[in-house]
């Protein structure tokens, strides 16, 4: 197993669909330097053995029209290779996706893949066509034979660091074990601790000093049980905890609106969100009209979103605001560790202290 860092030169911040169109990103080459390209230059660094090139349309690297950075030799071998001074495995993404198949034929594309100066084409859309293709380029002199045979030797070499020259013998009902190793387990912990970030905390609420004089419940929205987090949380003290499925008419939430006035803090957790924008990331309408409701009342609120990032959008005006990324039960356990004070929280950055 190979880690893989994706999607160079980095595509969080576009707003169509590789998959279906050629995303433009207009950032000037300073923005993309201390913000886009810094994740991967600490990667690269690093020596991670992969890195997945994405299909992005980026002027500021290469100003052919609809040029996808996975074609284009200026960012691939310019700027990863030889800028970045990066010698892992350079990997496309999916060749079938649309941000690439709408400009180039078949063949063409992953021929001018090879030339910009990857190493492994994934999934190409017409494999006969792009074998006569780049089989063409490479007897013409097209395509460099001594590129073709760097990008061989690195992925021969990364498959005899892997021990892929033999085959060890598997045992079927030991897989779960060897992959869950406790200093497997103890890394995944150590991501998780340190991924969890506090994006906002106005009035100073984590850590919840005097914690005995607190009348404290949770809220969790999208769980019909008693989740890991809210268990977590009853760890540092008496605690009363609700649920709340994502969708319900508001004229239910009366009752229990009236009996959250009570607390002094309402600890809400957002479960069972999704990836896309198209439904809000899994954040329904009527839990953030709860959620408003319940800062009208005067209750101090803090929200953690064990989910999509992208969804901290809608929670711009709540005093205390965690964003833990997934829903599983260890991250859940660690999020309320956090906030009560056991372990670390990485505070957000203001907007001016981004750019690096």
């Amino acid at each position: 197993m190979l880690a893989c860092a994706k999607h160079f030169p980095g595509h969080g911040d576009t707003d169509v669909d590789s998959h279906e169109e050629l995303p433009v990103l207009t950032q000037d080459r300073h923005r993309l330097d201390s913000l886009e390209l810094y994740p991967f230059q600490v990667l690269a660094k690093a020596g991670v053995s992969s890195i997945m090139v994405a299909h992005l349309n980026v002027p500021a690297l290469d100003n052919r029209a609809k040029r996808p950075t996975t074609l284009s030799r200026p960012t691939v071998t310019g700027l990863l290779r030889e800028n970045m001074h990066y010698d892992g495995l350079i990997v496309t993404d999916a060749m079938e996706m649309q941000g690439v198949t709408k400009y180039f034929k078949p063949g063409e594309a992953e021929l001018e893949a090879l030339k910009a100066g990857n190493d492994i084409i994934l999934l190409p859309g017409n494999l006969p066509d792009a074998f006569k293709t780049i089989l063409e380029a490479m007897q013409t002199g097209e395509l460099n034979q001594q590129q073709v045979d760097a990008s061989v030797k690195r992925v021969l070499r990364a498959k005899y660091r892997l021990g892929l020259m033999h085959r060890p013998a598997v045992d079927p009902f030991a897989i779960r074990a060897d992959l869950n190793r406790p200093k497997a387990m103890l890394l995944k912990r150590q991501l998780l601790e340190n991924a969890l970030t506090l994006v906002r905390d106005d009035t100073g609420l984590a850590g919840f000093a005097q914690l005995d004089k607190l009348r404290i419940a949770t809220v969790a929205i999208g769980d019909s049980a008693k989740t890991p987090f809210q268990t977590t949380c009853g760890w540092y003290g008496p605690m009363d905890h609700f649920q709340r499925p994502q969708d319900r008419p508001s004229e239910m939430d009366y009752g229990l609106l009236e009996t959250l006035k009570a607390y002094d803090i309402v600890l809400v957790s957002i479960h069972g969100m999704k990836s896309k924008a198209a439904v809000q990331y899994g954040v329904s309408n009527s839990a953030l009209g709860f959620l408003q409701r319940l800062e009208k009342n005067g209750v101090r609120t803090g929200v953690v979103v064990f989910g999509n990032p992208y969804s901290l959008k809608f929670f711009e005006k709540t005093p205390l605001l965690v964003c833990a990324y997934n829903d599983e039960p260890l991250t859940q356990e660690l999020a309320a560790q956090a906030l009560f004070g056991a372990c670390l929280l990485y505070t957000s950055p203001s907007p001016r202290d981004r750019t690096r």
